[in-house]
């Protein structure tokens, strides 16, 4: 199932979304989803340091895949945070829509799905500007 079909989009809508997308900031291409196991507090349930909440990268694939191409998946060591790269910025999006805030029952715990915030660049130099600029046109 394609993210048009999975969102009841037409081509026109889609085109719209993906021009939303962009001017927000994200890029069209490889965009990533940052992905973390948020566990829930209950009364009950054991502290979340006493519990080992990981994320499994096949489980991912097999979830997040079902979304669109995916260009890699990353899990970080002894965490429960994932990162997961798609080809196209619209099946990440909905990804995000469909799987933030998802339960995980056999967990006690639910996903966290954000868009991977890329830390900018330092602003340069304005010396270091007009040097750039002097040898793109020289």
């Amino acid at each position: 199932m394609s993210a048009q079909e999975i969102m009841g989009l037409n081509n026109l809508e889609m085109g719209q979304l993906r021009e939303q997308l962009r001017l927000k900031g994200l890029p069209l291409t490889n965009s990533t989803l940052e992905v973390r196991v948020i566990p829930d507090i209950q009364p009950d349930s054991p502290a979340p340091s006493q519990r080992k909440l990981q994320l499994d990268s096949t489980d991912l694939q097999n979830v997040f895949g079902i979304y669109g191409q995916l260009n890699g998946i990353h899990v970080e060591q002894d965490s429960c945070v994932a990162y997961i790269t798609f080809q196209d910025v619209i099946n990440a999006f909905i990804a995000k829509m469909q799987l933030d805030k998802m339960p995980l029952s056999r967990d006690k715990a639910s996903l966290q799905v954000n868009f991977k915030q890329e830390i900018p660049a330092a602003p340069k130099k304005e010396e270091e500007v007009k040097t750039q600029i002097k040898h793109t046109f020289a």
